[in-house]
């Protein structure tokens, strides 16, 4: 019954496919060509809408072939040095926000989205602001960081694009590298 009380007040709600759509599509389109950083739009839009849990439920098929069809184009030309960087702290992140989500109720979660998105927004304020990042080299106390980071956000929300570029970016990747090390590791 209650299944069939979910399907129904997707279906007739306007909202739901006002901003699930638009949601998908930018999400779509940032995996595909960006790397995944328009991917941090998804949930809070379709959040407006529905709960954030149902946003990320509805997503995460559809993520799932994305990441495969990304996975599969991209492996050969991924960092795998500094995936293997990143990975410790991601995991510990995943496992945080699987705790999270546990012991947060909705209102909260909805906040810690709220959150979430103004800090990427910031980010990329900031990033914006710089003429150009500086240039770093492959560091394991930040790479396990903005792992941590990564993982937590990616988990929580289907977001880690935005802590994975922090990252990635001051390292100077080229782009074809960038993009593929980015496919490959927000699946992880």
């Amino acid at each position: 019954m209650e299944f069939n009380a979910l399907t129904q007040s997707l279906v007739t709600d306007p909202w739901f496919y006002l901003l699930g759509i638009p949601a998908i599509l930018i999400y779509g389109v940032g995996k595909g060509g960006l790397g995944g950083a328009p991917g941090i739009l998804a949930v809070p839009l379709m959040a407006l809408a529905i709960s954030p849990t149902q946003a990320a439920a509805i997503l995460l098929p559809i993520l799932i072939v994305m990441d495969v069809v990304a996975v599969r184009y991209h492996f050969r030309n991924a960092d795998y040095s500094v995936i293997k960087r990143m990975l410790p702290g991601s995991l510990f992140g995943i496992a945080i926000a699987g705790i999270y989500l546990y012991v947060i109720p909705i209102a909260g979660l909805k906040l810690s989205i709220g959150v979430l998105s103004l800090l990427f927004c910031l980010q990329y304020l900031w990033q914006r602001r710089q003429s150009s990042p500086p240039s770093d080299k492959p560091n394991t106390v930040k790479a396990t960081f903005w792992g941590f980071l990564t993982g937590f956000s990616s988990t929580a929300i289907h977001a880690g694009g935005g802590p994975a570029s922090m990252y990635l970016i001051p390292l100077r990747l080229d782009k074809l590298s960038f993009v593929a090390t980015m496919a490959v590791f927000l699946p992880c």
